[in-house]
């Protein structure tokens, strides 16, 4: 059951991923809390996987195929949602393409890609769905990070710099449309299940206070609060999901 404060009955949510498999619960949770949801992309086959997910769960929802390193593709996207959905009421970027090395290992153009496809492509979305939003004096940004945008980790060096960029750009959007009541918030993600460990023969769980890894409803849980009216006073702020990693300091 979803609790009256958590429903979206009727308002547009764009969710925008890279094809991994939490496209699919994010759709079920949203269309079960009566959102019309539009998927975009560049993965083809995953947005119209979590878009039939979407619709099994009672929602109109949309695979939109986009390219997220142009603004001219993202500024479409956003238009045809508006154009088939409604007004866009809500974002929700989940943009994690990375994976670590050893700083010394990385190069200029692997630094510059770690970049592009999180920090750059968010603000693409991000200004793309404010545009619309702004006028209207109404609107919901929730962005999905890893939880190394905060904790540091050997061989996360590009990764998490990308990711702790997101949190920053968060916070600053956060600053300057909370008067246009628009929100801007992130969920920082610990290890996922069907996530590898982060070394051969290690398990990740130990490491973990609540000895598991998040689960996709475990996420798909914290969008929807931020998403929805019982959030409507929270900006700026990061949101561990973690299992009690971050309570280490």
């Amino acid at each position: 059951m979803i609790l009256p404060e958590l429903r979206l009955d009727g308002r547009p949510v764009l969710v925008v991923g890279r094809g991994r498999h939490h496209l699919d619960a994010l759709a079920a949770a949203l269309g079960e809390a009566g959102a019309s949801v539009a998927l975009a992309g560049p993965d083809g086959a995953a947005l119209a996987r979590a878009a039939a997910a979407g619709r099994a769960a009672g929602a109109r929802a949309l695979a939109l195929p986009t390219d997220l390193d142009l603004r001219s593709s993202v500024e479409e996207t956003v238009a045809r949602v508006e154009s088939e959905l409604g007004p866009l009421e809500v974002l929700v970027t989940d943009l994690d393409a990375g994976a670590g090395r050893p700083a010394l290992e990385i190069g200029e153009e692997e630094w510059a890609a770690a970049l592009g496809a999180h920090l750059a492509a968010v603000f693409r979305c991000c200004r793309a769905a404010a545009a619309r939003m702004l006028p209207r004096g109404r609107g919901r940004i929730v962005t999905v990070v890893s939880a190394l945008a905060v904790h540091g980790m050997p061989g996360g060096a590009a990764y998490g710099a990308s990711m702790a960029g997101v949190v920053g750009l968060v916070r600053a959007l956060a600053l300057e449309w909370a008067a246009r009541n628009i929100s801007v918030n992130a969920v920082a993600m610990g290890w996922m299940e069907g996530e590898p460990d982060a070394a051969p023969g290690d398990s990740i769980e130990r490491y973990i206070p609540a000895r598991r890894r998040a689960r996709a409803e475990d996420l798909a849980a914290a969008v929807l609060f931020l998403a929805g009216d019982g959030a409507s006073y929270v900006t700026g702020h990061v949101h561990m999901v973690d299992g009690g990693v971050h309570a280490r300091g």
